[in-house]
């Protein structure tokens, strides 16, 4: 990528029931070129504890699809 290069940015959910998956792709608008991919996850965490939550509330998940 350089300045002015237009791109598009894809991001995927791939799970969302014990974790929150995202995976991204960036490509180069003028050609296709995959310039890079990455991924992210997430987890639920209980407040006021702060206590990891070993799956996403059910409100979550429906939003995302799962």
């Amino acid at each position: 990528l350089k300045r002015g290069d237009e791109f598009i940015c894809r991001a995927t959910v791939k799970e969302a029931r014990t974790k929150i998956v995202v995976l991204c792709e960036i490509r180069l608008v003028r050609d296709g070129k995959v310039c890079a991919r990455g991924s992210t996850e997430q987890v639920a965490v209980r407040e006021p504890e702060m206590e990891m939550a070993f799956s996403i509330p059910d409100e979550i998940s429906r939003a995302l699809g799962f």
